[in-house]
């Protein structure tokens, strides 16, 4: 795994042969069809290194200065504007307009909704935005951009136009989305190819990121307790997917999708050295896949570690065809299942 992740986990010292259990029509029973083996062998991961209290949310503390600033209404960015070191609690939209960039550093920006989705972040297309802490260093604290709502009951929406270009880094982002709702209500949703979601504390938003046929690159970023799922990538996405700490969402830790069976818009992502855990676990529900793939999506999955999920750690269904190469699954009631898949390709890169 990738050193750049932003926490250390405790390999495995042993390894096991994990079972596989796939069927036409219930995917927890009957005989394996449609799956090509290369090599499997998953490993068995000690648990005791994560604790529920350890990934609860928690802002990074605001230790710069940052004198509160009041906007009442719309927040309409015409001309490149820089804002650092300040809180800005916004009651109305905020809208990055065509050619216009805005920049946050160390910015807590509050969304103050009296409604849930009243108020919405759009970059437009043609228009740039980027949230980032103050000295572009992702081990030091204090100075984290912060986008989040007065209320938790009332979040706001997020909006990256396709055309549009975003960078995130080093940030925080927290009560954003509606669950459930529509996919573009349901957290932040990216349609542009041109996103960097780079180091950021990404929890208790509906969705923690949505990619609807973006191609942008999700790395090192810790995304946990989510009301539904980690990560979304659906309707063609491409996307990144990469050395990402994804723990405790209620649903998903990553959902790949292609749409529905009648209008296929499979995506295809790259995901790669993250560790997904915790998946619907202890949280009151029956269900919790790690990885999920519908609707003729083929991910590759590479160098990932997937524990303890409340129901399968992967599961793939309606035509899709994804790629395992040396993932780790532990913890989870069954390592891979499926639903009318076409194959599934499982490869292990050993290491005499």
């Amino acid at each position: 795994m990738s050193s750049s992740r932003p926490f250390s986990f405790l390999r495995a010292k042993t390894l096991s042969m994990a079972c596989i259990c796939m069927d036409e029509d219930m995917k927890k029973l009957g005989k394996i069809m449609g799956i090509i083996v290369v090599l499997l062998v998953f490993a068995v991961i000690p648990m005791n290194s994560l604790s529920e209290n350890f990934y609860a949310e928690g802002t990074r503390s605001i230790t710069y200065p940052q004198p509160k600033i009041y906007i009442n209404g719309d927040w309409d960015i015409t001309t490149d504007t820089i804002r650092s070191n300040e809180t800005i609690i916004l009651s109305g939209n905020l809208t990055v307009s065509n050619n216009a960039t805005l920049t946050f550093r160390n910015v807590t920006l509050i969304m103050n909704c009296t409604s849930a989705g009243q108020y919405i972040i759009e970059v437009q297309s043609g228009a740039s935005m980027y949230i980032l802490d103050l000295d572009n260093n992702n081990l030091t604290t204090g100075d984290a951009s912060n986008m989040t709502a007065a209320d938790s009951n009332y979040p706001y929406l997020f909006w990256v136009d396709d055309g549009s270009y975003f960078e995130m880094r080093n940030s925080e982002l927290h009560r954003c989305g509606i669950t459930p709702a529509i996919v573009s209500w349901s957290g932040l949703y990216i349609q542009t190819d041109n996103a960097i979601i780079d180091h950021n504390l990404i929890s208790r938003n509906a969705y923690g990121i949505v990619l609807y046929g973006s191609d942008a690159t999700v790395s090192n970023n810790t995304i946990t307790w989510n009301d539904d799922t980690g990560i979304m990538a659906t309707w063609w996405s491409n996307a990144t997917i990469e050395n990402n700490w994804i723990t405790w969402n209620y649903k998903y830790g990553i959902w790949v999708d292609g749409w529905d069976n009648v209008n296929t818009h499979p995506s295809n992502p790259k995901i790669v050295g993250n560790v997904i855990a915790h998946t619907g676990q202890d949280l009151g529900v029956g269900y919790g896949n790690g990885i999920h793939i519908t609707y003729a999506s083929n991910p590759i999955i590479k160098n990932t570690e997937i524990l303890s999920t409340g129901e399968d750690a992967v599961y793939s269904s309606d035509g899709s065809t994804p790629t395992l190469i040396n993932v780790t699954i532990d913890g989870a009631n069954y390592g891979i299942a499926s639903s009318s898949t076409k194959y599934i390709y499982i490869i292990l890169l050993c290491q005499m």
